[in-house]
This record gives structure tokens, C-alpha cells and sequence, in this order.
């Protein structure tokens, strides 16, 4: 408490007693006169008395407005330094003791129509708060006795109408409202009742008092409104900004903060200190997943991948989403070994199929590792990474990739050619050549498979796996209709140059993202009729890591397929991760071996045990079974003993063009022939040259 010097302590004093005394003077004087018989005379005590009495009621109110004066300025202080909650409590004090009122409210609008209004009170029985979801009937006539008064106060009294529904709620005699304004809209109402003064009622000065204190009472909401507003504003800025800087829906960090980060970490590269690393990911095949069971499935996949990769990097590496289904790493200690672990254990942690909406799938990345160096620019160090990993996902052996200069010229080649593709297609450069499927007992050619080539101007006739990896799903699909369309097309004109009873097939491999187009069943019904084939002639070849990527799905287009009357044939079977137990439920016509299962077939002790468990399967099933890649007699006479009917490979004959084959079934000659179609090639070159649409 404040120390009252002795000058005020006089001072304060000086009235009351001036006052005192000269009212006992009076009233002294006018005993004497009594006691003495001069009554007349007491009239000349009235002047003096009516002075004293005057004087007194001033020194009062006076002395009150010095009170409210000191109470405002107190208001002032005590308001500014609290919380708004705490404010308006000490607000309501004050305003009783302003007004010696026993009772004070406040009603605070809300800022946003959904939200509560907030209705503060101090009186004889302490402070309340709530926040009722609606004003009650009372309330409301507070807010509408406020209203109506606008910016002067006003004197509730009454019983009747909304002044008695106020004060009858409140159990007051009588108030004072006043509209707690702010600088854009109304804020409030504020109510002072039961005044506990002389008088027993309110009068103007109170009213004048009122309107002062209403102000200050605006500016503390406004004040404390923009406090609240500014610490929203400030939680909304950090909210932006870890959204300018997360992927929403990995919440990993995006594309901005991973390359500031990687800036920063090669800024820091010093004689001493360890040089930062980036790995680059990029999941398989997940365009499939996403075209054929929807984004919702693709996003899922996308949360389940990120999370596998916090899993699988260190604390101290900084994995993010770069957009898409591109995935990066950071490392800043460790190098190259650190990073080669890391992709390890990245590529180990996708070994397992993802459960995505009741579906599972077998995803994996493809990833590559750049290390930085001195001079090496942020932009640099991810095209690196990024040329790495492209390397990668070119090769199907090989799942991580380090960058070198060679990968990076190899990377700029395979973009070349990803930009004249398209021109490919317009120039008819995409062409179909066609491999010899013949009876294994007879020689006679049963089949053709069509295998696409494109006739590139300047690098000569390149094989699918020179130019397909690059193509993208809207390039693979326009290849894959292009090879239907010539496909049919030749296989007519073989038709009709055997004549007779014999019928020589058609074999086209389906890609996944083929297999996932809603165009695919009509594409081929439209080939088949624009060429009349026979759609028994027909056999449609689909990978079985296709299949497995969208099991349902690719189920119901190979019985669209099979409602055509085209047969379906499982290519690579026992390569991918199918069960067994469901391959009967599957509308299957043909298995074709992998080369290299056959392979292995190189010699009279070979290992044929996986070659007959497929061909005992085979014949379980009611299916037909064709052995790829048979490059050697000693293959070919093994297969015929196991009881495969049907090969091809170089043993036979390489692709040929539609034209050679048109001569080949008119010449009647059986396979292999007498001098072959060129020398024998090394065990494997199949599988180099011929890389499927699939």
C-alpha cells in the first residue's frame, strides 16, 4: 500500500474539519439563544448554516469524483497488466465500487456466429463466467437495451417490458446499460445494478461516469481481442510455414526445405568435415497401382512408404517427399558407406507387400546415391541422385545405382530419346517384328510372337529394352495399341496365305499399364474386327508380376478377354510372388517358362526340377506350356522328354520382320532349318535382346 505523506493526510482533513467546527459553532450559538429567549435572532444562524451544509455536500462529491478518478486510473493500470479473463473480472470490481452498486455484469458478443457468447458477473456472492451457446431472453434484452441506447448510457427501472424482464432475472431494483462498442462492431453490454449510495438510486453523474468507464472497458476487449488475434496469428504463421515446408500428406519435408537443407549441409563441406550424400527413390511400378484402384489406394500406398522410410534411416538422415512417388534421403556424415546402408536397408524395408484397401502389393524403389563435393551445387547434387537412380530403374537387375559421369551421359541419352519417342509414333518409326513359336516335336511354327522395334533413324533398329524403359504410361499405351493393331494385321495376311485348314497364332504381350486401361478390351475387339481375324488366333501374353499388382482387377480383364474368345497366357510364371493355391481361379489358357528356368537346361545332368514342377502344373491345370530362350539342341531335347509342346527362341529363329514371315509360311519349311537364320549366340542373348512390351 501507498505511504499518505503528512500534507495530504492534513490536507485531506481540512475540509471536515472546517466543516465540523463550524457546524458545532452553530448549533452552540443556537442552544445559547434558545436558553436566553432570543429566538428571533436564530435566524441570522441560518445563512452560515446553509453555507456549512453546502460546503459539505460539495466536499462529497467532491471527494467521490476524486474516488472515481482514482478508481479509473486504477482500472487503467490494473487492466493493462493482466490476462483478458482476469481483466474483466477486476473490470466488474471496479465498476461496483465506481458506482457503490452491488452488482455488475458484462456480456461479450462472440467474434464468429459459431461461437459461444461469454457472460462475466461480480456481486455479494463472488465472480462468475460461462459461456451459454445462446443469450437467454435477459440477456438478449441487455444486449437490446444497449443497442438502442448507443453511445449514452441509460437508467434501467421498471417492472415491465425488457427493463423488468432485466432487472426481475437479475434481482436488481434498478441499473444502469451501457453498449460496450468496438471500433467495427458492437462488442457487448455492460450492467451496473442495485446502487448502494445515499440516494438508493443512480442519477447523472453516475450516467457520466458510466459512459467513461464503458470506454475503457472497449478498449480492454478490443486490446485483448487483438492479443488473442495476434497470438492466432501467430500460431496460423507457424502453421503456414510448416505447411510451405511438409508434404500434407506424408507430412515428411517437401521439395523447398529438403534442397535448403542439402545447400546448408554442402556449405558446410570442409577439408575436415563429412561430405553430405543424397539417395533418390522412386517406387515401381506405383503409377499402376495408382490408375488402376484409384488415388485414394495410391495415397495410402504413399503414407505406407514414407513411414517404412523414417523406419529405415538413421535420426540424424533427413528423408522427404519430393512429389509424386519420389522419395529422397540426406545424409550428412557417413559417405558413401553410410549411404549404401542406408539404401540397403531402404530397399529391404519394401521387401514385404504393402495392404492397401484389403489389397496387397508388391512395391519396390528404385534408388539412387550422388555424393556431394566441394562446388557442387544443392541442384546438382538431387540431378545426380536423380540420373542414379533412372539408372537403376533402367536395369532390372539392379536396384540401387551410384551416380558417375558415364551414368549421367547414359541418363541424358535416355532422355533424348524419351522426347523423340512421341515423334517415333507420329513418323511410324515403332515397328512389329515377329518370333517363331514352333512344336518342339515337329518343327512346324504355331504361333508368332510380336515383339516391337523401333526403326530410330540414326541408332539403327533398337530393342524394346533400349527404349521402353523410358517411355511413359501415355507413350506405353499408344506402343502397346500400335503393336494389337500390326499384330492382327499381319496375322491376317498369314491366314491368308496358308490357306487350308492350318492356323498359325498371334502372340502380343500386354504391359501392366496396358492392362489397367478401360480402352483395352475394346482396342483389341476393334483390331480384331478392322482385320477379321479369328479371335481364337488371338493369345494375349500377361507378365505375372502384372497380375499381382492388381490380382481383382486383372482377373476380371482377362475373362473381358476371354469373352472374346482370345486365349491368355501367364509369361515369366514362377518369376513373381503368386500363390499356387489361386492360379486355378485364374482364366488361363497357356504358362510360358521363363528363360531362366530353361537356362539351366544346358547339358543331360541339368537341373529340371522347377521345368517339370511347371509342367506338371501345367497339365493339372488343363493348361498348354511354351519354353522360352531355347537357345541349344540339348534344351530343346530335354523340354521334349519333359513333355513341353512348344518353344522359341534363337534355337529357332531371332524377331523377324512381317515380310520374311510371310515367306517363311509360304516356303512350308519346318524349325530349326537346315543352316538356321544366323550363328547360334551365347546362352542369355535372348534375354538381352528381347525385352517385351511387358
Amino acid at each position: 500500500m501507498d505511504r499518505i505523506s503528512p500534507v495530504r493526510w492534513l490536507s485531506s482533513l481540512g475540509a471536515p474539519m472546517v466543516v465540523g467546527m463550524s457546524t458545532i459553532a452553530i448549533v452552540l450559538g443556537a442552544v445559547v439563544m434558545l436558553r436566553h429567549g432570543r429566538a428571533v435572532e436564530l435566524a441570522f444562524l441560518f445563512p452560515p448554516g446553509l453555507a456549512s451544509v453546502l460546503v459539505w455536500r460539495g466536499y462529497v462529491k467532491e471527494r467521490r469524483q476524486r474516488e472515481q478518478l482514482d478508481l479509473l486510473l486504477a482500472s487503467l493500470r490494473e487492466t493493462t497488466t493482466s490476462q483478458l479473463e482476469m481483466a474483466i473480472h477486476q473490470l466488474l470490481r471496479i465498476a461496483r465500487r465506481l458506482h457503490h452498486a452491488e452488482y455488475a455484469e458484462l456480456v461479450i458478443l462472440p467474434s464468429e456466429p459459431e461461437e459461444p457468447f461469454l457472460i462475466c458477473s461480480s456481486g455479494l456472492r463472488g465472480d462468475t463466467l460461462h459461456r451459454p451457446e445462446k443469450p437467454s431472453e435477459a440477456d438478449a434484452a441487455v444486449l437490446e437495451i444497449a443497442r438502442r441506447a448507443g453511445p449514452t448510457p441509460t437508467i434501467v427501472e421498471g417492472e415491465r417490458g425488457a427493463p423488468g424482464l432485466v432487472l426481475a432475472e437479475r434481482g436488481l431494483r434498478d441499473a444502469i446499460v451501457g453498449a460496450v462498442a468496438g471500433d467495427e462492431r458492437p462488442l457487448g453490454a455492460l450492467v451496473v445494478g442495485d446502487c448502494m449510495s445515499d440516494g438508493a438510486t443512480f442519477d447523472s453523474d453516475d450516467l457520466a461516469v458510466f459512459a467513461t468507464f464503458v470506454g475503457h472497458v472497449s478498449v480492454v476487449l478490443e486490446n485483448g481481442r487483438l492479443g488473442q488475434s495476434l497470438e492466432q496469428l501467430a500460431e496460423l504463421k507457424e502453421q503456414l510455414r510448416h505447411q510451405a515446408f511438409h508434404d500434407s500428406l506424408t507430412g515428411l519435408p517437401n521439395r523447398v526445405l529438403f534442397t535448403e537443407s542439402v545447400a546448408r549441409a554442402l556449405d558446410g563441406v570442409g577439408p575436415d568435415t563429412p561430405v553430405p550424400s543424397v539417395l533418390f527413390l522412386d517406387l515401381d511400378d506405383f503409377k499402376v497401382v495408382n490408375d488402376t484402384w484409384g488415388h485414394a489406394a495410391g495415397d495410402e500406398l504413399l503414407v505406407h512408404a514414407a513411414d517404412r522410410l523414417r523406419r529405415a534411416v538413421r535420426s540424424s538422415d533427413m528423408p522427404a517427399r519430393l512429389g509424386g512417388d519420389e522419395f529422397a534421403v540426406l545424409l550428412t556424415e557417413g559417405g558413401m558407406g553410410a549411404a549404401r546402408d542406408a539404401a540397403e536397408r531402404i530397399a529391404d524395408a519394401f521387401d514385404t507387400p504393402f495392404s492397401v484397401h484389403d489389397r496387397t502389393f508388391a512395391v519396390r524403389p528404385s534408388i539412387g546415391i550422388a555424393v556431394g563435393q566441394r562446388g557442387v551445387t544443392a541442384e546438382q547434387l538431387l540431378r545426380n541422385a536423380d540420373v542414379a537412380m533412372y539408372a537403376a530403374k533402367a536395369d532390372e537387375d539392379v536396384q540401387v545405382a551410384l551416380y558417375e559421369a558415364e551414368t549421367h551421359a547414359a541418363a541424358r541419352r535416355r532422355r533424348e530419346l524419351a522426347l523423340e519417342l512421341d515423334g517415333a509414333l507420329g513418323r511410324f518409326e515403332i515397328e512389329v517384328h515377329f518370333q517363331p513359336v514352333v512344336s518342339l516335336v515337329s518343327g512346324v511354327i504355331e504361333a508368332f510372337e510380336a515383339l516391337v522395334r523401333w526403326a530410330h533413324p540414326v541408332h539403327g533398329l533398337m530393342s524394346p529394352g533400349d527404349f521402353l524403359p523410358i517411355a511413359d504410361n501415355r507413350q506405353m499405351a499408344a506402343i502397346g495399341k500400335r503393336v494389337v493393331a500390326e499384330a492382327c494385321r499381319h496375322a491376317s495376311l498369314w491366314h491368308e496365305a496358308v490357306g487350308g485348314t492350318r492356323r498359325v497364332g498371334i502372340w502380343v504381350n500386354l504391359s501392366a499399364i496396358e492392362l489397367t486401361s478401360d480402352h483395352l478390351v475394346q482396342d483389341i475387339r476393334s483390331a480384331l474386327e478392322r482385320t477379321r481375324l479369328d479371335p481364337g488366333l488371338l493369345t494375349v501374353e500377361i507378365t505375372e508380376s502384372s497380375v499381382i499388382k492388381g490380382e481383382e482387377f486383372a482377373i476380371r480383364k482377362m475373362r473381358d478377354l476371354r469373352e472374346l474368345g482370345v486365349r491368355v497366357a501367364i509369361d515369366d510364371f514362377g518369376t513373381g510372388y503368386s500363390s499356387l493355391s489361386r492360379l486355378g481361379e485364374f482364366p488361363l489358357d497357356v504358362l510360358k517358362i521363363p528363360q531362366p528356368f530353361v537356362d539351366r537346361l544346358v547339358d543331360a545332368d541339368a537341373d529340371v526340377s522347377l521345368v517339370d514342377a511347371i509342367l506338371r502344373l501345367a497339365g493339372s491345370l488343363g493348361l498348354g506350356a511354351v519354353a522360352e530362350g531355347v537357345e541349344r539342341e540339348v534344351q530343346a531335347d530335354l523340354l521334349r522328354e519333359l513333355g513341353c509342346g512348344l518353344g522359341q527362341g534363337y534355337l529357332y529363329a531371332p524377331a523377324l520382320d512381317g515380310d520374311f514371315v510371310l515367306r517363311l509360311l509360304r516356303s512350308g519349311i519346318t524349325l530349326p532349318a537346315p543352316h538356321g537364320f544366323r550363328s547360334a549366340p551365347p546362352v542369355g542373348a535372348q534375354a538381352r535382346d528381347e525385352r517385351r512390351v511387358a
